[in-house]
């Protein structure tokens, strides 16, 4: 996590305020496959105080490429065969740091599934086998996971009954 709330800022003082102001903004650069890290994020730090004077300071971070070992993959799951969208935005999807891997790809990682359907009680239960495969685009190496969905009948029929009757004997 290389964010400012993680990493912090840098100690800041002046000479006459106590009131100062701090900025910063990060220029994101990617490395080829040939380099050991990701990439690197270039910070600019900027103080200033109440007079409109700055100072300014660059702190490089230099991200790691990541380890197909920390990927968490989704765990199984059971829906109710009333629903419709199985989509990942649904059942889950592979995560790096508890992040979305496709939403955060600054990482050279790629995210496929397939999905092989298997009926269990007529056409109502069935069970999906969803297979994905996170792929490290330098290396070509992959981490893999089955995820079971299992879409099943889990809510029992309401009944309503009728009011109290009286009949002839």
């Amino acid at each position: 996590d290389s964010s400012v709330a993680v990493l912090g800022l840098p100690a800041v003082s002046d000479n006459c305020s106590s009131d100062l102001s701090i900025a910063y903004f990060d220029n994101y650069n990617d490395f080829t496959c040939v380099n050991s890290f990701a990439a690197f994020i270039e910070r600019l730090i900027t103080a200033e105080d109440e007079q409109g004077n700055q100072s300014s300071c660059s702190q490089l971070i230099f991200l790691d490429r990541p380890d197909l070992n920390d990927v968490e993959f989704p765990q199984d799951t059971v829906l109710n065969c009333g629903v419709t969208d199985l989509s990942p935005a649904v059942t889950n999807q592979p995560r790096l740091e508890g992040m979305i891997i496709e939403q955060t790809n600054r990482c050279d990682l790629s995210v496929t599934f397939r999905d092989d359907t298997l009926l269990l009680c007529g056409n109502i239960e069935f069970q999906i086998q969803r297979t994905w495969t996170v792929t490290e685009a330098c290396t070509q190496t992959m981490a893999t996971d089955i995820q079971l969905i299992n879409v099943v009948d889990t809510i029992a029929p309401q009944i309503i009954c009728p009011g109290p009757i009286t009949v002839n004997t």
